[in-house]
Order: structure tokens, then C-alpha cells, then sequence
């Protein structure tokens, strides 16, 4: 399924992006506690939760699919970012993770061959919980079918 691959290629190109990025663990209480940021596809697993945390992550969902028979289809996918810090200025790690995905994006704008970046938007939301800090992204790919695709 093509927006399901597309949704595949974009995580691991989001992990590559923050292979080297390790941010607080929620209500970290020593240096050991920073940790990789998990990348999520779709949804949030159930049982994470139950053994740790799942912040510092980013989400990557599938929004929809807009086929236009005379270019291309359009898929639309939403990313959310999310990170926990106790300090005053622990913002500054969501916008991290943000401008890092950002950059690999906009440096590789074609993933897997068949999915070109169109548009990107970000925005942070203005009622934030303290102490958790959320960042979203809406990114638009136009797909490119492969002529297997069309074989009956």
C-alpha cells in the first residue's frame, strides 16, 4: 500500500535525521536517563506506556490521500513532536527535533524514489502543559504509482 510505505520511509528518514539526539526522559532523575527519540508510526503503543515513557517522541500519521487523475496524488501526512524538561526553556528541545527533521527533509525532498515533498507547515500549539512540549507538522507528498501498480 503506497501511503503505508510512504508513512515507513518517512519514519526511518526521521530516525536517521536524530540518530545522535538524546533528550530528558520524563521525570528523568539522572544523567542515564536521556534517551533516543522514539519514533512512532500511526499511533502510540499501548504497552510503552506501562514501562517507561514515550516522550521525547515523534508521531507519524497518515492524514489522507487526494488523487488528482491529471498530475498525481497528494498524501497528506501529520507529525507531531513531543518532549518533556523540567527547566523553563525545555521548548528548545521540540524545536530541536523540529528544525533536525526540517533540514533532512528539505535536503532529501525525494524518499524512496517515488514520493516528492510538496509543502511542509509547523506550528506550536499556544496552550502547552508545562513540562511537555508539542510541536506539529503538516507535510504533503505527491506519490508516484510504479507501472506494477496499474498491472491487472
Amino acid at each position: 500500500m503506497t501511503p503505508a510505505h510512504l508513512i515507513e520511509e518517512l519514519a526511518a528518514a526521521i530516525r536517521e535525521a536524530l540518530t545522535n539526539v538524546k533528550m530528558p526522559l520524563e521525570y528523568m532523575k539522572e544523567a542515564a536517563d536521556f534517551v533516543a527519540v522514539n519514533v512512532f508510526c500511526n499511533y502510540l503503543p499501548e504497552d510503552l506506556f506501562e514501562n517507561t515513557s514515550y516522550y521525547p517522541c515523534v508521531v507519524v500519521e497518515l492524514v489522507g490521500v487526494e488523487d488528482d487523475l491529471k498530475t498525481d496524488s497528494t498524501i497528506e501526512v501529520a507529525l507531531s513532536i513531543g518532549t518533556f524538561a523540567l527547566e523553563d526553556d525545555g521548548w528548545k528541545d521540540a524545536w530541536h527535533i523540529l528544525e533536525l527533521i526540517r533540514n533532512r527533509l528539505l535536503s532529501r525532498r525525494v524518499l524512496a524514489k517515488k514520493f516528492r515533498l510538496k509543502e511542509m507547515k509547523w506550528e506550536a500549539p499556544t496552550e502547552q502543559p508545562r513540562e511537555f512540549y508539542f510541536l506539529l507538522g503538516e507535510l504533503k507528498y505527491a506519490a508516484y504509482l510504479t507501472q506494477e501498480a496499474f498491472v491487472c
